[in-house]
């Protein structure tokens, strides 16, 4: 596979010695250079962390969310989530792509998993179908949770309806495409 040819752009910058020290100590224990850490951090900043800043989010534990939804019951747990599925994904696809379509959702989805801690994300495609595989050590209420905002979300911005399969620790998502 040939190298994808990028445009870059050189920057110098100003960092206290103290937080120099830090970025170098973390690019060691990754075993990447410093430039490829800064290089990351501001990737998740461009991708993420300024669309959410203004979306009012809020970053919470796993283990507080899990007890939340062990709390909950069922039914409340699902109407909530196609509450939520029916309005927050439409927003957050209009704002940060202008766009609602499939592949804005999947990116969209990508990247609540890749920088939201939502679930680890496999993505298939084959013979007109994607499959969509969201791992996680949440429970049972959180592959719950995830299909019915997944299923509101995807219905109400592609107009499909995919299939599921839960598991405790999984929500194999199909999409099927013409």
């Amino acid at each position: 596979m040939a190298r994808e040819n990028k445009k870059i752009a050189l920057r110098t910058i100003r960092l206290s010695k103290k937080l120099d020290d830090l970025l170098q100590k973390d690019a060691n224990s990754k075993r990447i250079t410093v430039g490829t850490l800064i290089s990351t951090i501001l990737t998740k900043y461009s991708q993420w962390d300024r669309y959410t800043e203004k979306f009012d989010m809020i970053t919470l534990r796993k283990e507080s969310i899990k007890a939340i939804l062990e709390a909950t019951e069922d039914e409340t747990l699902i109407r909530k989530a196609r509450e939520l599925g029916a309005k927050v994904p439409r927003e957050f696809l209009m704002f940060w792509f202008k766009k609602t379509d499939l592949e804005s959702y999947l990116h969209y989805l990508e990247l609540l998993c890749n920088y939201g801690g939502f679930a680890r994300y496999e993505f298939e495609a084959e013979d007109h179908v994607y499959t969509i595989t969201l791992l996680h050590n949440m429970g049972e209420k959180w592959s719950i949770f995830l299909k019915y905002v997944m299923e509101e979300g995807i219905l109400t911005t592609i107009g499909s309806l995919p299939k599921f399969e839960i598991n405790e620790g999984s929500l194999v998502i199909r999409i099927g495409t013409s």
